[in-house]
């Protein structure tokens, strides 16, 4: 009876508080109890529903808010498209092409819609689209809202773009910033880019931190080598109350969820082990969701090694024959063992000397400044000639070089 008051407004601040913590057993439970159900209620609970990836059950609360003859606002419409996005968009592999297409022949297109594309793409591993998107929303004249701004530091993450991620930061009121713990979620960005002091500096200055916050913050001292103060972070989070979700406990590899599942069909794709990742799917403990699905299609992909169509591929293979040199001199030798072929000498150096990392290095030498850090995303470990060479690369060019490879950062500085 405490709790009862017109529009179950202390009932409704007290679901919030449930699912900021991460307990959502008690929120759903409270707001069953709530007479009266408004608009702040029926929004808050979806949201609990998105948060825990039950997007199915976050829609059909959406239609019985509706047949109660409410009037969604833009905070419920924003969840209600993050759902349709979670449930439908990833259930089948080239929605966002039709998603694309309805949003194209919109005749008026307002901040909600251009938001849900923005964070559909970015959701649905296609950050340079969510990018080039936001960008033409800013060529309309339109103000952004967090929710694109999120899908923003979302395809920066990805993409490895510290310098974008930052310039989209300063776009933002830092106060708003600060309180909101969607916005704080930016710390991944900096986390995935190898900048965790600016990452912590963040955390430590959000006013209000929910279990993503916390997730994000462990899962980014965990992959840039923090293993200590991740668990140390992890047991704070226990201190205070909130329950762990799959994301926290993906920082630690402690069980497998479908998520995980999907990361490591994702993994040995990339590898071209298909064969293996098919034998994976087949025993799993059940059935493998769209999630799991598209990674195992995404390794089915068609590419050219040794394509030279790049029109700047004359100059990067300059470069890398430049390189060979300096690092000859600099008493470099070729570790051929990481070559796993059966062929003669010479040939293993050869392969060493295009290795992904390395073209990769060579592009971002001819690419910037002398005095500009090179940041180089892999998906796949970097091997240990490769670790030596970018070494001696950096103490030659006096400059710094960060590669972020799929199991942590390798920083270098002269």
């Amino acid at each position: 009876s405490y709790f009862c008051c017109e529009g179950g407004l202390r009932e409704t601040s007290l679901v919030s508080v449930y699912v900021l913590r991460g307990f959502f057993d008690e929120a759903f439970k409270l707001f069953d109890d709530i007479p009266d159900k408004n608009v702040i209620s029926w929004t808050t609970i979806i949201g609990g529903f998105i948060k825990i990836g039950k997007f199915r059950d976050a829609i059909e609360s959406f239609r019985r808010f509706l047949e109660m003859g409410l009037k969604p606002d833009s905070f419920t419409l924003v969840r209600i498209l993050s759902a349709c996005t979670g449930w439908g968009i990833r259930r089948v592999l080239g929605n966002m092409e039709k998603a694309r297409a309805i949003f194209d022949g919109m005749a008026e297109r307002d901040i909600v819609s251009w938001s849900a594309m923005i964070m559909g793409y970015a959701s649905n591993r296609h950050p340079k689209e969510s990018l080039d998107l936001y960008f033409a929303m800013q060529r309309e004249n339109l103000r952004p809202d967090r929710y694109s701004m999120v899908g923003v530091l979302s395809a920066c993450a990805s993409l490895g773009a510290l310098e974008l991620g930052e310039w989209a930061c300063g776009l933002m009121n830092r106060v708003e910033f600060l309180a909101n713990p969607t916005l704080g979620t930016a710390l991944m960005m900096y986390a995935k880019c190898g900048k965790m002091a600016l990452a912590w500096g963040v955390f430590k200055e959000m006013e209000e931190k929910d279990v993503v916050v916390w997730s994000a913050m462990i899962s980014g001292l965990a992959m840039n080598g923090h293993t200590n103060a991740s668990f140390a972070l992890f047991g704070q989070l226990e201190k205070l109350g909130f329950q762990p979700d799959g994301n926290t406990f993906m920082g630690f590899a402690l069980y497998a969820l479908m998520l995980h599942y999907g990361c490591l069909v994702d993994l040995l794709g990339c590898a071209g082990l298909l064969d293996v990742a098919n034998e994976l799917i087949k025993s799993m403990p059940m059935e493998a969701n769209a999630i799991v699905l598209e990674a195992l299609l995404s390794g089915y992909s068609s590419f050219l090694v040794g394509d030279e169509m790049h029109p700047l591929s004359g100059k990067l293979y300059a470069k890398l024959s430049e390189l060979a040199k300096e690092l000859e001199l600099a008493s470099y030798v070729p570790t051929t063992e990481f070559v796993m072929y059966d062929m003669v000498e010479e040939e293993k150096e050869h392969f060493l000397g295009v290795h992904s990392e390395k073209l990769a290095l060579a592009f971002g030498l001819i690419s910037t400044k002398p005095t500009d850090t090179i940041r180089v995303v892999k998906n796949l470990r970097v091997c240990g000639d490769c670790h030596m060479a970018i070494k001696l690369i950096s103490k030659i060019t006096g400059g710094e070089i960060t590669v972020r490879d799929n199991n942590r950062f390798h920083c270098f500085l002269r």
